[in-house]
């Protein structure tokens, strides 16, 4: 009978020491998401000045060196010390549409914070393979594929910038 009490309360102690440890983890997992989706917005700020600087109509990508050279990238930002290395693409169709998208699926769920940074957007959308389409998470309306040429991971954000 003893046994069975000093088991039960060393679970419920276990239980109640981990929870601030659960608690600490799921805001440092929130952050990290947050920061994601602030880095994401800078780059598609400075990837929507390139474009705007440069106006031409031909589908291509700029690369984050073009963005170093002309500096739309901001002097504090870690984009710039990524270099291409950097977890951000991007694809500018023949329309002037311009599409902000990782390069790997994130670790990190960030639809929620990116939505909370882009102010309910609804140019964030999240790209699904099975259809090729683009959904905004809001009112699940849907986009036409950007034609990136597949380099959209499936279940990725994507933050659309219309000219």
């Amino acid at each position: 009978m003893w046994n069975i009490v000093v088991v039960a309360v060393m679970a419920a102690l276990t239980g109640f020491y981990m929870l601030p440890a659960e608690q600490s983890m799921s805001r440092n997992h929130e952050l990290e998401a947050r920061q994601m989706a602030i880095s994401m917005g800078v780059y598609r700020q400075a990837v929507r000045a390139y474009y705007t600087a440069n106006n031409g109509t031909l589908n291509y990508s700029v690369t984050v060196a073009e963005l170093n050279a002309g500096n739309f990238l901001p002097e504090w930002s870690h984009l710039r010390a990524l270099g291409e290395n950097g977890p951000w693409a991007n694809y500018r169709n023949a329309a002037g549409t311009v599409y902000v998208y990782p390069k790997e699926l994130p670790t990190r769920n960030m639809l929620a914070e990116l939505l909370d940074v882009a102010h309910r957007s609804v140019n964030v959308a999240v790209y699904r393979a099975a259809d090729s389409s683009l959904y905004s998470p809001g009112d699940n309306q849907r986009f036409p594929h950007p034609q990136t040429g597949g380099g959209i991971p499936d279940g990725a954000p994507v933050w659309i910038a219309t000219p």
